[in-house]
């Protein structure tokens, strides 16, 4: 098969004109190496939604006879095709086989995913194939669909009775530093991707939240405290109501729910604070 490159003409009419020009120079060095069999990109390029904080989500498919090299070679090869920054592998995002990396002046974030062909099968989207040595790439898409991550129900509802009943210890012992930050891990975590499936949206995190799920947006406030005892508990609570409202209007008939779980805790969050931040939501 003939070698195969997205044409310039084809790219997203929303890409900022510094984004164009850093991809096209990586697309230029990666596609000379012989170890490499192509490029695709994710993320905002392929919704035509891209600003100029826009991060540019590459995968780069290496040839698998030379993975260990190539895996070996990231760094370099990142700081080959651009003015890099920055780089460091991505293990906090449980990616260590990606670069997470700064170019230029003004920076733009970039990720490089390395990867051999067959893991590209496995994706919550379809990437836009920007470069392609032999078609691999197109034969890998074409053999496969994609996955969309989407809202496991009961997986959250095993879990949250028991992380808010963390979040209240830590607040009732002023740890407030430790609460705050599991009210934002529940917001990310559970409300936030329930709330943009609800509004048609793919589940990721709080990404581009306001503008999916903006019918969400004055109750998720509701649980954005500031280092304030009374409104990390007043979060809490509105966390809890939330997610029954939530549960209540969106949850699937085959979830199967906690009821003792769920008065314990709310019964314990009573008796530590009070029922005066109580709060139907």
């Amino acid at each position: 098969m003939t070698e195969y490159f997205l044409s310039a003409d084809h790219w997203p009419r929303t890409l900022p004109s510094a984004h164009k020009e850093l991809l096209q120079g990586i697309i230029e060095k990666l596609s000379a190496r012989s170890d490499l069999r192509g490029l695709a990109i994710g993320g905002s390029f392929v919704t035509n939604q891209m600003d100029r904080y826009s991060d540019l989500d590459l995968k780069v498919v290496a040839d698998p006879r030379e993975w260990e090299t190539v895996r070996e070679a990231r760094k370099w090869i990142a700081a080959s095709v651009g003015p890099l920054v920055s780089a460091f592998t991505a293990e906090h995002v449980g990616v260590p086989q990606m670069l997470i990396c700064l170019y230029g002046d003004m920076p733009i974030h970039v990720d490089l995913a390395f990867m051999v062909p067959e893991e590209l099968a496995s994706r919550p989207e379809d990437p836009a194939v920007l470069w392609d040595r032999d078609g691999t790439l197109h034969q890998v898409l074409s053999n496969s669909r994609p996955c969309p991550t989407t809202v496991d129900w009961q997986w959250m509802e095993d879990r949250i009775w028991t992380w808010i009943h963390y979040t209240a210890t830590r607040a009732a012992r002023g740890e407030l530093f430790e609460a705050i930050r599991f009210l934002s891990f529940l917001l990310w975590t559970v409300l936030a991707p329930i709330a943009v499936q609800a509004s048609g949206g793919r589940p990721h995190g709080l990404r581009r939240f306001e503008r999916i799920a903006g019918t969400y947006a004055d109750k998720m406030r509701s649980i954005v405290a500031s280092y304030d005892k009374n409104m990390v508990v007043h979060a809490l609570f509105e966390i809890a109501a939330i997610y029954r409202s939530l549960r209540k209007d969106h949850a699937p008939q085959s979830l199967t729910t906690n009821p003792k779980a769920e008065a314990v805790v709310m019964r314990d969050l009573e008796d530590i604070f009070g029922q005066d931040h109580m709060k139907t939501t």
